[in-house]
């Protein structure tokens, strides 16, 4: 063989003579060939004057007095003086310069290397027959072309093939997947949320036809709407198929309610009130019962048997703890504080059982049963217990109160270690208090109605406590976790946490008290307070924080920041005073001092005044709120100084909604715009309307603020005046009508006789459903319409003001 394979390289023969010549030849190929680069595969005229080496692949119709004689697609270079041909063999790859790519032959033509045309492709990773571009790298960039140039856009399509088909991206942790934004199933757009990579919950859902938002699994937008409860000396019924359904974790009776009389099973079936433990009575031969509430009031349907439950729902439960094996009873009336404490001999107070549990032997678990009773001045301090566990359950109707009025302190119960689990079922602590030896009208700070100090670790569910010192209360490195319990008129605070101490609160209420009167510089007393330690080291879920029944104002905060999410602060008459809060998805009307005011509400609904002062350390941020008028009796703003302070604190708010104030941000004393800019204090993509005036005379650039154009808003937001819900609270983008802010003057050439305009003549101005008008009549009065049809009388020579985007 003469030749190479495949390039065809001449050999050196045996005793051949002059081998620099078939070397050279070989050396001259190499040179051609390996990395090979040619100029151009387009151009046809061959050059007149090539640079040695100089190299072309030759294309179809190519004209030149050595090229016409060449074949198409072969190599062309310029070597010695001479057009050397190189033909192309299958896998060779060349560089092509005025292409600025690489190239490569198949055996029939010359196309793309490593490109679309390329079955799978990987970066730093491997492909596989599923994901056949893989790409392992920190980041990808995608980028408009200014090469080319292009148009400057930069669009990335990603197709399917038909509407029930998924076009999507997945997000993913561990390789698992918990978000996924895109086309999934049809052709709306879907944000879907995973908590293990299989299952997949719709939150977010936008329609591709009408652009509609709604929110699968939301009550409300934002989040759950507010918990929903039933006042005091309300009367109401119950129908068997609700009690049937009924868990313990669904709470108060207020779950019960049905907004009709209905049916509810005679005979055996009582509900009892838990304040009182006493068994509404049975019906007599009426398919019909109302019970009256109580104030404050709870109760739990007990069904005497079983019936078939719709939808598969569970079983109604008995009473928290009362199906436990026990092993010590105490009973006010069989009892007697010499017997063993065991079922069949119990004890006859709690201070003999809290002597008991002090000498148990170390990791103990012990069931105890308080039978119903009026236990009068009899604590129940559960110390020296340890590594032990103590489960208390109280039947219902059971009462814990003192008569002590002397100086000193009492406790209902307390702890100090261990850990200790109590089912109340209703159970009443009331009148702990003490008087301190300094002024005889201060209640002592140490008097509680439910305490935990030193390392112990207290869980406690459906118990009232009223009329104590402190309510519930937690020191040192003490826990304390409460579920579905009441506390009430408290001389100093419902709750109050301290030292490194830790709470979670579930489904509770917390009413703030009168204080007890006299020179107490406490009175009012607080709602909730304390809160040393860490963030998030006490968190309420679900709760309510409300002001004394006479409106006295009370505090909420101090300390550290506490954690509340789904709650309602304040009622809809009445505000709390806010000290310290992260605030999330709640009902509030609140009132708050930036000397003390450090906290984060954010998709909070309701109604609140700010007074700017000096001194909060931290900065508070209120975010994607709706504010619908101002803390009744205090402020007609939301955003007030009515007197020099010195300075303003720095506060931010962003993406909130502002309505139903007389004027929203009130920055019209002198020193206010100064104070305000030099804080740092910035109104950012908020929303005005419906307020008499928003900023004021202070305009938005004195104030820094970027206000949005009002949205044009849901026709439900009219009902938030009465309402707890969220989903009440709601805004919604609108169409297109009048400019914003455009001024018609009214009058016979404009609208009919006498200025009534009906609904057709609105919408004919451009004015349409959902959208908020404001009419001023030439007295300065001022009328907000939201426009739902219907006719509208407005004054001669009034003007309006339409709001919402152009």
């Amino acid at each position: 063989m003469d030749n190479s394979t495949r390039l065809s390289f001449p050999y050196v023969m045996e005793a051949q003579a002059q081998k620099h010549v078939t070397v050279n030849e070989t050396i001259r190929s190499l040179d051609a060939l390996v990395h090979l680069s040619v100029s151009s595969r387009t151009v046809s005229e061959e050059p007149e004057e090539p640079a040695q080496g100089e190299g072309y692949i030759l294309p179809s119709g190519k004209t030149g007095e050595s090229w016409s004689g060449l074949a198409d697609d072969v190599i062309a270079v310029w070597q010695d003086n001479a057009w050397r041909e190189y033909p192309a063999i299958e896998g060779i790859t060349a560089y092509v310069a005025d292409e600025g790519r690489h190239i490569v032959w198949d055996g029939s033509e010359w196309g793309a290397f490593g490109s679309e045309e390329a079955a799978r492709f990987g970066i730093n990773t491997g492909p596989d027959d599923t994901n056949r571009l893989a790409v392992k790298t920190d980041a990808v960039l995608f980028s408009h072309d200014d090469v080319t140039p292009g148009t400057g856009d930069m669009r990335q399509s990603i197709n399917k093939a038909s509407a029930s088909d998924t076009a999507s991206l997945v997000f993913q942790t561990g390789a698992s997947g918990r978000v996924e934004i895109g086309l999934t199933g049809s052709d709306d757009l879907t944000i879907r949320v995973s908590a293990d990579g299989e299952t997949f919950v719709d939150a977010i859902l936008i329609d591709h036809e009408t652009g509609e938002v709604s929110f699968p699994n939301s009550t409300g937008i934002g989040g759950p709407s507010a918990p929903a409860w039933v006042p005091a000396g309300a009367s109401f019924a119950i129908s068997a198929e609700e009690a049937a359904v009924w868990t313990e974790a669904t709470g108060p009776i207020s779950n019960l309610l049905s907004p009709e009389d209905a049916e509810f099973s005679a005979g055996s079936n009582p509900l009892i009130l838990l304040d009182t433990g006493k068994p509404a009575a049975a019906a007599t031969g009426a398919p019909r019962r109302s019970y009256d509430v109580a104030e404050g009031a709870w109760g739990y349907v007990i069904e005497a048997e079983t019936p078939a439950l719709p939808n598969g729902a569970p079983t109604p439960p008995a009473l928290l703890g009362l199906d436990l094996t026990f092993d010590f009873v105490v009973d006010t009336v069989l009892g007697s504080d010499g017997n063993t404490g065991v079922p069949a001999a119990p004890l006859a107070t709690l201070s003999e059982l809290s002597s008991r549990l002090g000498s148990l032997a170390t990791s103990a678990s012990v069931n105890v049963r308080i039978k119903q009773g009026d236990y009068v001045d009899d604590p129940l301090l559960v110390y020296s217990i340890d590594t032990n566990t103590i489960t208390l359950v109280f039947e219902p109707g059971t009462t814990l109160r003192s008569t002590f009025t002397g100086v000193g302190s009492t406790q209902a119960f307390d702890m100090t270690d261990g850990t200790v689990i109590l089912y109340g079922n209703g159970l009443h602590i009331r009148d702990w208090q003490g008087l301190d030896e300094i002024a005889s009208d201060d209640f002592q700070s140490s008097s509680n109605g439910l305490a935990v100090h030193g390392s112990g670790d207290l869980t406690v569910h459906d118990v009232k406590v009223s009329n104590c010192g402190d309510g519930l209360t937690a020191h040192a490195d003490g826990r304390l976790e409460a579920y579905r319990c009441w506390v009430e008129d408290c001389h100093k605070y419902a709750a109050v946490h301290v030292n490194d101490s830790t709470s979670y609160h579930e489904d509770c209420t917390f009413i703030g008290g009168e204080g007890h009167g006299g020179e107490d510089v406490r009175a009012p007393a607080g709602i909730i307070g304390g809160f040393e330690g860490s963030l998030g080291g006490h968190e309420f879920f679900r709760c309510r924080i409300l002001p004394s029944p006479s409106g006295a104002v009370n505090d909420v905060g101090g300390g550290a920041i506490a954690v509340f999410d789904q709650c309602q602060f304040g009622t809809l008459t009445d505000y709390v005073k806010l000290t310290a809060a992260e605030v999330t998805d709640s009902f509030v009307h609140f009132y708050a001092q930036m000397n003390t005011f450090e906290g984060v509400m954010t998709r909070c609904y309701g109604k609140g005044s700010v007074r700017l002062r000096q001194g909060a350390s931290a900065v508070p941020v209120f975010e994607n709120c709706v504010f619908t008028g101002p803390a009744a009796g205090v402020s007609t703003s939301f955003l007030f100084a009515n007197y020099d302070p010195g300075g303003f604190s720095e506060l931010t708010i962003d993406d909130c909604i502002f309505t139903g104030y007389t004027k929203a941000i009130d920055l019209d004393e002198s020193f206010s715009v100064g104070y305000w800019q030099a804080s740092g204090s910035a109104i950012t993509s908020s929303t005005f309307f419906g307020n008499t005036s928003d900023l004021g005379t202070a305009g938005a650039a004195e104030v820094g603020t970027t206000i949005t154009d009002p949205l044009y808003t849901d026709p439900s937001l009219g009902s938030h005046s009465a309402s707890l819900d969220m989903a009440d609270y709601a805004a919604g983008s609108g169409t297109d009508g009048f400019a914003s802010g455009a001024a018609v003057t009214t009058g016979p050439a404009q609208s009919p006789a006498d200025d009534v305009w009906s609904y057709e003549d609105l919408s004919a101005l451009g004015l349409l459903d959902g959208q908020t008008v404001r009419f001023t009549a030439t007295d300065d009065s001022v009328t907000n319409v939201i426009l739902s049809g219907g006719s509208l009388t407005i004054p001669p020579g009034a003007w309006k003001e339409i709001y919402g985007p152009a």
